[in-house]
């Protein structure tokens, strides 16, 4: 019945759908770390095909004629059915350093995301509590704009008395019912003004429609202690933020990002060494294979783009304007 800071806080972390995204954003990024992990594995790729050919008139005598110049008993099915599997493996041994820059990346963005619901942890409580005070002083507000309304109400009561015995004037009674009008009117505003304070509240805390149940109060205001009172120390704090919180902290992972995803479009300026290897079988007799339809191959080939019009440079320099967003970003943010 009686809402304090600290259980408001508590529902609002608990209930809060931008932190259930943010939660999913940082799932998100750890995915991405394993998605980025996973170039350091092999490839490895499984294949198969069936094809029915039926060979025109023509086509099918000149293979007939063929197969019969080395073998006259040689024969050819038509329509011919030919099966197909393979398996093919294939293992990046290098790629100018694409894959660990790739990963570095990726957890950058792990860490910039959860410095990110970190920083969404720390604006909820923070509009938690500037609207939890702010309701409170709504309600002493009331407090105060009914005690003065009844003090004008009376104000009335004792001019009106004073009027029936001839020791009041009416020009009295008069001021103090216009004043006790105008005490009324700050009564209802205050109100008005608590009623919104506390629909803000709620909807901060993800309570149903926005609505607290009957009869539920604020915690009283806490009496202030010279340390509330004494001024902030600017350029501790300001230093302490720097340091600490999680939205200078989330931008500053981004510029090392940045910096990672520069190195990653650099790497393009290198050469790629794949190791292959395949395995594989066709024949046109069953849909079975035994192990003389199968042959292997393997090999170590090597990829190098001499000119790709322009591109790896334009993502280099694509990378490094963002890495210099970054750093605006973070300057402005701690201004």
């Amino acid at each position: 019945q009686v809402l304090d800071l600290d259980t408001a806080a508590k529902i609002a972390l608990a209930e809060s759908p931008t932190l259930a995204a943010a939660a999913q954003r940082v799932e998100q990024a750890r995915q991405l770390v394993n998605e980025a992990r996973g170039a350091y594995w092999p490839n490895i790729i499984a294949d198969g095909s069936v094809n029915r050919v039926e060979q025109s008139e023509s086509q099918y005598k000149a293979s007939v004629a063929a197969a019969q110049a080395l073998n006259p008993l040689a024969t050819i099915q038509n329509p011919d059915d030919y099966y197909r599997a393979g398996l093919t493996a294939n293992w990046t041994l290098f790629d100018g350093f694409r894959r660990r820059f790739t990963n570095a990346a990726a957890k950058y963005g792990q860490a910039q995301s959860e410095q990110a619901q970190l920083d969404a942890r720390r604006l909820l409580l923070a509009a938690v509590a500037g609207s939890f005070y702010k309701a409170q002083l709504a309600y002493e507000g009331v407090a105060i704009a009914a005690a003065d309304e009844s003090f004008n109400l009376k104000q009335v009561s004792d001019a009106k008395a004073r009027l029936r015995v001839g020791t009041g004037a009416l020009s009295d009674v008069l001021n103090f019912e216009i004043q006790a009008n105008a005490a009324k009117d700050d009564r209802i505003n205050a109100e008005r003004e608590y009623s919104a304070a506390m629909i803000g509240l709620a909807a901060l805390l993800g309570i149903p429609e926005a609505r607290f149940p009957e009869g539920l109060t604020l915690a009283p205001l806490e009496k202030e202690s010279e340390t509330i009172l004494q001024l902030p120390k600017a350029e501790q704090q300001v230093a302490y933020a720097h340091q600490h919180r999680p939205d200078v902290l989330a931008t500053t992972t981004g510029v090392e990002r940045a910096d990672a995803e520069i190195k990653t479009a650099q790497a393009r300026y290198y050469p790629s060494i794949i190791l292959s290897g395949n395995v594989s079988g066709e024949h046109s007799e069953s849909r079975l294979f035994e192990g003389d339809d199968f042959g292997n191959s393997v090999g170590v080939f090597l990829t190098y783009d001499l000119f790709s019009g322009g591109s790896d440079r334009a993502r280099v320099a694509q990378a490094r304007h963002k890495k210099s967003e970054e750093i605006k970003n973070l300057d402005a943010l701690k201004i």
